[in-house]
């Protein structure tokens, strides 16, 4: 299992500055990589807090550091423009000399990153959206000249380049909720799922049951296997973890089930700034 950390680029962690000295601390301690959110907006408490855009974050994240991946998680396709979106990618896959891996979902936090901006709201759409930009993307990163038609997507004869500096392309991460097995099925046809469970509390340093992650994990693979599909697959969970000493103890049982990366969440409600450095500090788990 390798281990991650994730930056709630909201409140105390908006600050580019922050995250850069959090990214560095990471790099420096032995952590694998470094992802960020990606909301336009975010409350808590009752508050709107301030919010660090995620590409620019990703940017000072590259900057910051020489040996961790990094990339968003996740990234909701269904409110971005593929062809915006490639030239951004291969930007920050060619800026970190091929670090990048790229989580994306359909979109969650409806009323806040959605509504008032009059982007799509209906679920089954917002997966259309997603599909459509993953087919147009990954073909724009061949460097080979793209025609696509879809249900809300058109390119016509278009090219980008630079490709990215990972071949055959950035790895693609998908998240889904388990029971929704939609986004598992979709999951199996890239390079890694990031799964959540019902009623799970990162704020109580909840995770994923053991039974929850079995199924979920199982009904993935099962279906790359059905699509004749081989090759590295990672199985991807996360949360709060309230007491570092005991995080190996917590997380051994789901390596041994599987599961290939932890993604520890760094936020306001969790830690002050000087705690999240401290933790950061103390490097990973040692399963």
């Amino acid at each position: 299992m390798k281990f991650s950390i994730h930056i709630h680029n909201f409140g105390l962690f908006s600050d580019p500055r922050v995250i850069g000295q959090l990214a560095k601390a990471a790099d420096d301690a032995g952590w694998e990589a470094v992802f960020v959110a990606d909301h336009l907006q975010s409350h808590w408490q009752g508050e709107q807090k301030p919010i660090a855009d995620p590409w620019v974050a990703m940017t000072v994240i590259a900057m910051s550091t020489t040996r961790c991946k990094f990339g968003p998680m996740v990234t909701p396709l269904s409110r971005r423009r593929p062809w915006q979106l490639t030239s951004e990618i291969v930007t920050l896959d060619r800026l970190s000399n091929g670090r990048l891996i790229l989580g994306v979902g359909s979109g969650t936090g409806i009323s806040s990153s959605f509504t008032p901006f009059n982007e799509e709201p209906d679920a089954r759409r917002r997966a259309e959206l997603m599909e459509e930009s993953l087919d147009i993307m990954t073909g724009f990163w061949t460097g080979e000249p793209v025609t696509y038609a879809g249900q809300h997507f058109n390119v016509d004869n278009a090219r980008f380049l630079p490709t990215p500096v990972q071949k055959p392309r950035v790895p693609i991460w998908v998240a889904g909720h388990w029971p929704h097995k939609r986004p598992f099925r979709r999951a199996a046809h890239w390079d890694g799922v990031f799964i959540d469970g019902p009623g799970v509390d990162w704020m109580k340093g909840e995770i994923i049951s053991q039974q929850d992650f079995r199924d979920s994990m199982g009904y993935t693979l099962d279906h790359r296997r059905e699509l004749g599909i081989t090759g590295p697959f990672d199985v991807v969970i996360g949360g709060h973890t309230p007491n570092m000493d005991r995080a190996a103890e917590s997380l051994k049982p789901y390596a041994d089930l599987g599961a290939t990366w932890w993604v520890e969440a760094i936020m306001e409600g969790f830690h002050g700034v000087d705690e999240a450095l401290a933790l950061i500090r103390r490097g990973p788990p040692r399963l």
